[in-house]
């Protein structure tokens, strides 16, 4: 009698020791598998240059991380120990991570989430633990999700078209792609505002971003408009605010013209200059060469500048003259060109403008434009070239709320 118990009482140590041993390899199987999906989704950061596909790489890594959450949440419910239970648990948040790094990634190129995904890991992290005594990794979920995702709930708070004012300028939404700039005192909004810089911004609560340049639209309706003066001007933002989403926030970012340059150089048309022109002022120089027609009956005008700047650094902290070599770094935005008649040109860069690293920023860009249709009454042309922390200074920010 003795011996069956004892027989009995070692089997059922056996069994606890294999189930224990087994509870901690799905431990470290599951834990694996969510730094791998780790792994892949820190290595997949980048947009996918596809848009509405999904790379290989993303589909593993999600399923390694729905297969982390699966192993992690099993062996919880029967283990007492707490140490296990602490793996499984940053096992669960490590794979939320390691699956939520691609899925921002999809969004930039797709404008949506993968809701598959999102459905079958919020239905594993917060029915599984919770099942498994899990209490705080559900409540952690359902907080992540809904700060994330509160915005697409919220509803529109205005109508189109909506108008904004600021430093002599009216800013017009009419659509999520379509703005008009137009400048108050009258004058063409090209000499008011650089068109080349403006910037949009949509956000749908605080984590769900989508940022794009915005590009003229020429109509039939907006060159009659004009009647050749250009009072205004009207752009195309791109932005594609989410289906599922009922509201979103919109800024546009505007550059203006700053009052004083720092520079400039005078390119003089009838005749073009055959040697290279340069002048220095302060602590900036410019130099241009290379100057032809590419087609003389268009206008066209093609050559290549150059201009850089030798900052002049004071020592001392911020209150005495000291300035941070942030101030000093060019970005090929700080020029302007116009003609003698006062239009402002907007030229065509071919290619992308080159910046010499120096001492920790960029110091001088090179550049190769063309001007297209100059006004055949005009005498000559000028690179006008702006200090960056006077165009810091002056751009002006419109903000549009909960527009639909």
């Amino acid at each position: 009698m003795r011996l069956g118990l004892f027989l009995m009482q070692d089997t059922s140590r056996s069994i606890e020791s294999n189930r224990a041993t087994s509870e901690v390899s799905i431990t470290k199987l599951a834990l694996t598998a969510g730094l791998l999906c780790l792994f892949f989704g820190c290595t997949n950061l980048q947009e996918n240059p596809f848009p509405t596909s999904v790379k290989s790489s993303w589909v593993l890594g999600w399923v390694l991380g729905i297969m982390a959450c699966l192993l992690a949440v099993l062996p919880i419910r029967s283990a007492s120990s707490q140490l296990q239970r602490t793996y499984s648990s940053v096992t669960l948040a490590i794979s939320m991570v390691g699956c939520w790094l691609p899925m921002i990634a999809f969004f930039h190129a797709n404008h949506t989430y993968y809701w598959p995904v999102i459905g079958v890991l919020a239905l594993t992290t917060t029915v599984g633990s919770w099942h498994s005594g899990l209490r705080a990794v559900p409540i952690g979920a359902a907080l992540f999700l809904g700060s994330w995702f509160y915005g697409i709930v919220l509803p529109p708070s205005s109508q189109y078209p909506l108008t904004r004012q600021g430093d002599g300028i009216r800013c017009v939404l009419r659509s999520p792609n379509e703005i008009e700039f137009q400048d108050l005192a009258g004058r063409d909004i090209s000499t008011v505002i650089d068109e080349s810089t403006i910037e949009t911004s949509a956000t749908v609560g605080f984590f769900i971003r989508a940022t794009t340049t915005a590009r003229r639209i020429i109509t039939l309706a907006n060159v009659k408009a004009r009647r050749g003066d250009r009072p205004f001007v009207a752009m195309n933002p791109a932005i594609q605010k989410p289906i599922w989403s009922r509201s979103m926030n919109l800024n546009v970012s505007v550059q203006r013209w700053p009052s004083v340059t720092a520079c400039e150089l005078t390119i003089p048309l009838n005749p073009l200059a055959t040697e290279p022109i340069s002048t220095v002022a302060a602590e900036y120089a410019i130099s241009a060469s290379h100057f032809s027609r590419e087609n003389p009956k268009s206008g066209s005008l093609l050559f290549n500048f150059v201009y850089s700047r030798t900052p002049k650094v004071a020592t001392g902290t911020a209150s005495t003259g000291w300035v941070s070599p942030a101030h000093f770094q060019l970005t090929g935005k700080e020029y302007a060109i116009v003609d003698n008649l006062g239009h402002h040109l907007q030229p065509r860069e071919m290619g992308s403008p080159v910046h010499p690293y120096n001492g920790g920023y960029f110091t001088e860009v090179a550049a190769l434009v063309r001007l297209d249709s100059l006004d055949p009454k005009a005498k000559w042309i000028q690179i006008q070239i702006f200090a960056p922390e006077d165009l810091a200074n002056n751009r002006t920010i419109f903000a549009f709320d909960r527009v639909p």
